[in-house]
């Protein structure tokens, strides 16, 4: 068993609720619930920086290193993508929005492609399956169409990190 060390945080009361509601609801200790939180954050992003740079790798394979590539918002917020100056048929935008933060997370995904990879991540004994994909682009919300992301698909690849944001300990069985 991993060796175990004690820590303290200041925490929100109705963070600590949520906790509670939730560890209760799993069936799990809070430490459990953290422990499991956070390498289910870990896999989510490491499988999504790999899932985006398949998908940017798929783009390159299609249109070449150099191709220009520009994200940007219409004036109706909608998200619109150009490869070569022109829409293209075999990818779709994916918008999120933090009005609080005032930005637009654009994610693309490529038409009828898939790298075949999905996260198992555990919060209990609960298992769940997950596709992510991390923002291609970040830009201002309320939307402004003067401006976007320009690019050549080359450069995108860089944007995510290629390797694993950490490396995950193995599984181990149920914290008490």
């Amino acid at each position: 068993m991993a060796k175990r060390a004690q820590t303290g945080f200041r925490l929100a009361h109705t963070f600590l609720d949520l906790m509670d509601g939730l560890a209760g609801f799993l069936g799990v200790t809070r430490t459990r619930l953290l422990e499991d939180s956070v390498k289910a954050v870990a896999t989510t992003y490491n499988v999504g920086a790999r899932a985006h740079n398949a998908s940017v790798e798929e783009l390159i394979r299609r249109y070449g290193e150099d191709a220009p590539i520009t994200i940007k918002l219409s004036d109706d917020g909608e998200a619109q993508v150009l490869l070569d100056g022109l829409p293209p048929d075999d990818v779709v935008c994916q918008l999120a929005i933090e009005e609080s933060a005032g930005v637009a997370h654009v994610f693309l995904d490529v038409v009828g492609w898939f790298s075949d990879e999905l996260g198992t991540v555990r919060l209990g004994d609960h298992v769940l399956v997950v596709r992510p994909l991390l923002a291609t682009a970040r830009l201002p919300w309320p939307p402004d169409p003067t401006l976007g992301l320009v690019a050549r698909l080359g450069d995108l690849a860089s944007r995510a990190q290629a390797g694993d944001l950490v490396t995950l300990p193995a599984v181990e069985e149920a914290v008490v």
